[in-house]
């Protein structure tokens, strides 16, 4: 039975936060330099249906993701919510019973601190997204499962082999071919195929699964987790 009564907040007391920041650190360092040493997983790998239609944000225009107290009063699960419907997509993929909505994943994540934000010289509030620590932290403590912080590219093999989920925030600018943009996004990988070269993903943008080629994602990554039962 899951308990989703003990929810982890985003704040973590000084001492935790140091160790956890240089454990970002590092598996971000470690990966950016083992993407030139990516080796693809032989074969073709389909580990969720593709011809079901998935969750997109753009269902959800009118489901607030903001702390209004920051003057932040336009931000919806449209516009800033990728990273729930990847939270929504795991409950699926791992069959997970009982699962929050989408609309409830918005309330806790502003709630518990993971809708984050930047505060600036003036004393205005700069909207930063989803806190990436919602996949170290909360996640977990949500649904039960194991999360690990993605060190190197080919992780990402391994857990498609083992039919566990990875997920990726990837940068904009390359992922989605916008050279000015300094925003990311996040996707899961469901899948691949060596002979097509490409990643299967499911990206909260489009209801079915994308075919993006390895280099495409791997230039893009910025920090993954790796999902897996407990």
């Amino acid at each position: 039975m899951l308990c989703k009564s003990d929810l982890r907040e985003a704040f973590m007391p000084p001492e935790e936060y140091e160790g956890y920041r240089e454990e970002v650190e590092t598996a971000q360092q470690e990966l950016e330099a083992s993407i030139p040493s990516f080796n693809p997983l032989q074969g073709h790998y389909e580990n969720v249906d593709f011809g079901r239609n998935y969750e997109t944000q753009s269902s959800y225009p009118d489901v607030p993701f903001r702390d209004e107290i920051k003057g932040d009063f336009t931000s919806t699960v449209a516009s800033s919510g990728c990273g729930l419907l990847i939270t929504r997509f795991i409950d699926y993929f791992f069959c997970i019973p009982d699962g929050f909505d989408v609309r409830t994943f918005a309330e806790k994540g502003v709630e518990l601190g993971y809708r984050g934000y930047k505060q600036l010289p003036n004393g205005k509030w700069k909207k930063m997204g989803l806190v990436h620590a919602w996949f170290d932290r909360f996640v977990p403590s949500y649904n039960g499962l194991q999360c690990r912080m993605l060190h190197n590219i080919n992780g990402v093999n391994k857990a498609i082999f083992d039919q566990n989920l990875p997920v990726l925030l990837v940068r904009c600018s390359v992922y989605n071919d916008s050279p000015e943009s300094t925003e990311s996004h996040f996707v899961a990988v469901v899948g691949s195929d060596n002979e097509e070269g490409v990643y299967y993903l499911y990206d909260p943008k489009y209801d079915k699964i994308r075919e993006v080629p390895y280099y495409k994602v791997n230039n893009a990554v910025r920090k993954g987790w790796i999902f897996s039962e407990a």
